[in-house]
């Protein structure tokens, strides 16, 4: 076998594969678009699962005990903004009082089980919570990742809350000093 006999065969090969290849690309194309497709390729495998989703909602719609009620005003407490767009004054205070009813049943969290409670990203908190903290409306313990949350003037975890302290006695005001040069003079005359 020559090679020109060797490259025909390879070029043949390759056009007869090309052309197999945009046919079995189009065959998906079709069957994703809902064409007129081959049999093979519209094999109902895939809309299986489709016809089982319907039945999950309704059942998810029963009752699931208090686990279900937390996860259910979630969704709606934290509308979802477009990234680069500012959320308006409305939606930080709506997620301020997300925020602030869920710390009242779930005291002692931090920013992560807070937005994982309420799916929100945890960057979206951080201005509700800063406007929370200086509204004095919750109070946090701890520092950086360790920060825990409450609502303030309740009892967190068996602790009281915290109470003011108590104004602290007066000290007593420190003696007039006298002229530290003459205090000077009379002990270097008493050395000599």
């Amino acid at each position: 076998m020559s090679t020109r006999e060797i490259d025909a065969r390879v070029s043949t090969f390759v056009s007869e594969l090309e052309s197999l290849i945009r046919k079995a690309a189009l065959e998906a194309v079709q069957a994703a678009l809902g064409g007129a497709t081959p049999v093979k390729a519209a094999a109902p495998a895939p809309k299986a699962p489709k016809a089982k989703k319907p039945a999950a909602p309704a059942a998810a719609a029963a009752p699931a005990g208090p686990a279900a009620a937390k996860a259910a005003p979630s969704s709606s407490a934290l509308p979802r903004v477009k990234k680069g767009t500012r959320r308006s004054p409305e939606d930080v205070a709506a997620a301020a009082r997300a925020i602030k009813a869920h710390l009242a049943s779930n005291p002692g969290q931090g920013v992560e089980a807070i937005a994982k409670a309420l799916g929100a990203p945890s960057k979206d908190l951080a201005l509700p919570i800063l406007n929370l903290l200086g509204a004095k409306s919750i109070r946090k313990e701890g520092e950086k990742r360790g920060t825990r949350y409450f609502v303030s003037g309740s009892a967190s975890e068996g602790k009281p809350a915290i109470a003011p302290e108590a104004p602290k006695a007066a000290a007593p005001a420190p003696a007039p000093k006298k002229d530290d040069k003459a205090a000077k003079g009379k002990k270097a005359g008493k050395k000599k």
